[in-house]
C-alpha cells in the first residue's frame, strides 16, 4: 500500500515535470510566434519606410526593447520551471529517503525479533534438553 503512494507520487511528480515541460515548450512557441509576427510586421514597415531613416531608427529601437522584453519574460518563466522542477524533485527526494528510512527502521525491527525469537527457541530447547536429562536419570 505504502509502495503504491510511493509510486503514485513519484508518477505524479514525473507528470507534474512534463506538464511544466509541455507548458514551457508552449509558452516557447507563442512567444517564438509572437516574436516572428511582430518581426514580419516591423520588416514590412521598413520595407515602405526606407526612405524615412528616422523612422527606421524609431522601429528598430522599439523591436530591440520588445525583443529583450520577450527574451527577459521567457528567461523569467525558465526560472520559474527550472526551480519548481527543482523543488518538485527536492519533495520527492526528501518523501522517498523517509520511506527508505521508515523501512530501513522497520527490518532493522524485524531483525532484532527474529534474534529475540531465535534465542528464546534456543534457551526453549536448552531447558527442554535438561529436563529430559533429569527425567532420564530420574528414570534410570
Amino acid at each position: 500500500r505504502e509502495e503504491y503512494r510511493l509510486k503514485l507520487e513519484v508518477k505524479t511528480a514525473e507528470g507534474e515535470k512534463d506538464n511544466a515541460r509541455a507548458e514551457q515548450r508552449g509558452e516557447e512557441h507563442r512567444l517564438t510566434q509572437l516574436l516572428c509576427q511582430r518581426q514580419a510586421g516591423e520588416e514590412q514597415a521598413l520595407k515602405q519606410a526606407a526612405q524615412q531613416s528616422e523612422l527606421v531608427e524609431s522601429l528598430q529601437s522599439i523591436f530591440k526593447k520588445e525583443k529583450d522584453e520577450l527574451t527577459r519574460q521567457l528567461a523569467h518563466k525558465q526560472d520559474a520551471l527550472a526551480e519548481a522542477m527543482s523543488d518538485g524533485q527536492r519533495r520527492l527526494d526528501a518523501s522517498l529517503q523517509t520511506k527508505v528510512d521508515e523501512l530501513a527502521l522497520e527490518g532493522e525491527r524485524l531483525r532484532q525479533r527474529l534474534t529475540d525469537e531465535q534465542n528464546h527457541r534456543r534457551s526453549t530447547e536448552e531447558e527442554l534438553g535438561e529436563r529430559s536429562s533429569r527425567l532420564e536419570e530420574t528414570l534410570d
